[in-house]
């Protein structure tokens, strides 16, 4: 993500004060190059160190899928509304049903009707 163009190293990075090597800053690591990255002057070997999930992307992958969704109160309370709004709709139904079926003497027209 550099705006400008950066020089690389091919020498190792001084790990200071016991500092694992894997938890040096990314915009410290000079010797590393990532995905997508582009050479403008020069040419290079590089070797894959890792791939899929055990790249940045992939931890970054596996922080957003790890995070919980939380109902705010205005999802709980749309929640609520449609459950009241889905008995009475099935309430009307069945009364429009039982209405047709057993006051009519044509009952099978409108009781297909009230479906």
């Amino acid at each position: 993500g550099e705006a400008v163009p950066i020089d690389k190293m091919t020498d190792a990075i001084p790990v200071e004060g016991g500092l694992d090597p894997e938890h040096v800053p990314l915009g410290d690591r000079k010797n590393m190059c990532y995905s997508a990255t582009l050479v403008s002057v020069g040419s290079g070997v590089g070797i894959a160190i890792s791939t899929g999930d055990f790249t940045q992307i992939g931890t970054i992958n596996r922080l957003v899928n790890s995070t919980e969704t939380i109902k705010t109160d205005v999802m709980k309370q749309i929640d609520l509304v449609s459950k009241y709004l889905f008995v009475c709709i099935i309430t009307m139904c069945i009364a429009t049903f039982l209405t047709a079926f057993f006051y009519s003497e044509r009952y099978k027209g409108e009781v297909l009707e009230s479906i």
